[in-house]
């Protein structure tokens, strides 16, 4: 966010029907730092590799498909948003899966941080389709 605040990681598309600034160094964060969050949730629930790498996988796709997104111009970026949101979901899917685990792990703090991070998750794609 330092990089935004000073001007980098932002590009300003000024040769579309409709200006606008794309802060691309945000989705340079989140391809590191989602990933980062669904692997300590996935270890807390003591999830296989597979599923592990399900979740960090379709979270960098989500945030790819954001990030093209942005870039685009109307009506094709919202085709972005349709992929990247179905990623999302997937995300989630695999998150509540794992949170109704069968062995029990993780316990009341494992719900906590799950269902944390799927409602603050699920405001970014209401305000991206608002703001556009």
């Amino acid at each position: 966010y330092y990089a935004e605040w000073a001007g980098l990681g932002v590009e300003y598309k000024t040769t579309d029907t409709t200006p606008r600034v794309i802060f691309w160094a945000r989705y340079l964060d989140w391809v590191v730092t989602g990933p980062l969050i669904l692997t300590d949730l996935a270890l807390l629930s003591k999830s296989d590799t597979p599923t592990i790498i399900s979740l960090v996988g379709n979270m960098v796709l989500y945030v790819i498909c954001g990030l093209i997104g942005a870039l685009t111009v109307a009506p094709y970026k919202y085709m972005w948003w349709v992929a990247g949101l179905i990623f999302l979901i997937i995300v989630f899917m695999l998150l509540l899966q794992r949170l109704n685990n069968a062995e029990g792990y993780g316990g009341d703090a494992l719900k906590g941080l799950t269902w944390l991070t799927i409602l603050v998750w699920i405001v970014y794609p209401i305000v991206w389709i608002v703001g556009s």
